[in-house]
């Protein structure tokens, strides 16, 4: 087990404040990294900062100290990038193809997450199956990959115009089931929901001709790839050993990641599978997800200037089966 008292010089700072209205900040020092992620990300990065195998990768590209801002939503990562508050951050699927859409010139790293599962569930006394939505109420984030999923399954089924679709707040969409204003949710934790007493009727592992998954990509400013050369191979190659050192350690791992997600320790084997984690920093797979995805979102006129995903795929990650043409080189 490495010691991660051996890169005390590395400094680790958390702001959970972030970036009061994302005024325009003087740049960082440029040996620092300033590194975002969403709420309850569970993916390699935070693992590889405590176990010490992602410092000594970022030396070698002349990075000394990393400043993270946890449990930030995608939009106003975004919106930190765009202020210049964040070089590399974790997000979702769909904020990530916005952004890039709007113009924000950062690109894919990795994917750090694969196959996040999207669900439906009812109370334990609602519908039995997506057949019996029809005339049912259910809510969704407008854009979201989820909203993606909804529609995909509700389609797929052929009910989707016999279904009304309403937008509400998050926070808010459990109590409307229980009261039963609402009939269905979706959720990304179907373990959770199960555990609460509630029952999943659909999970986008059961449609295996539908890119109904959720991904969350790791994104670097293309300013900050430009002044260290070599970032890309040095954070893979951290999060391959990384991937490496979690399924050598599982039990170790969802230890340490009980202490900072808001879930029970015996869900997360089910919740963040190891399986999701792909030494492969990007798949064919998961591009054809992203371009699915844009698509709706431009059917749904939430993207309006969309460029193709393997553009912003670096040539170094890029899957083979796209072309070289296509997709930008390195610094």
């Amino acid at each position: 087990m490495k010691n991660p008292a051996r890169f005390l010089p590395f400094l680790l700072a958390a702001f959970l404040p972030i970036l009061g209205g994302c005024a325009k900040r003087d740049a960082a020092p440029s040996d620092t990294l300033r590194f975002g992620r969403t709420p309850n990300a569970a993916g390699t990065t935070q693992w590889a900062i405590y176990r010490g195998i992602l410092q000594p990768e970022l030396a070698k590209v002349g990075i000394h100290h990393i400043v993270e801002y946890p449990g930030i939503a995608s939009p106003q990562l975004n919106e930190a990038f765009a202020a210049g508050t964040l070089d590399v951050f974790t997000t979702g699927d769909t904020p990530a193809l916005i952004g890039r859409s709007s113009g924000l010139k950062y690109v894919l790293v990795n994917i750090d997450v694969t196959h996040v599962n999207n669900s439906l569930y009812v109370r334990a006394d609602g519908p039995k199956s997506v057949a019996e939505l029809v005339g049912k109420k259910i809510p969704v984030t407008q854009g979201s990959n989820s909203m993606y999923y909804v529609y995909g399954v509700l389609a797929e089924a052929g009910i989707l115009d016999k279904v009304q679709i309403l937008s509400l707040d998050s926070g808010a969409v459990e109590p409307a089931l229980l009261r039963g204003d609402i009939d269905a949710a979706s959720s990304q934790t179907p373990e959770v929901m199960e555990a609460k007493g509630f029952r999943v009727i659909d999970r986008a592992g059961d449609h295996k001709n539908l890119s109904l998954y959720g991904n969350l990509p790791l994104m670097a400013g293309e300013a900050f790839l430009a002044q260290h050369p070599g970032f890309i191979a040095a954070w893979n190659r951290a999060r391959a050993e990384a991937i490496a050192d979690i399924e050598a350690h599982p039990d170790e791992y969802y230890d340490w990641l009980a202490k900072s997600v808001k879930f029970p320790r015996e869900l997360l084997p089910k919740i963040y599978p190891i399986s999701n984690y792909n030494p492969e920093p990007v798949t064919a797979e998961a591009v054809a997800e992203l371009t699915s995805l844009q698509q709706f979102l431009v059917d749904q006129h939430i993207v309006l200037h969309p460029s193709p995903v393997s553009s912003w795929i670096p040539e170094e990650v890029r899957p083979p089966s796209l072309a070289a043409s296509a997709v930008p080189a390195t610094p």
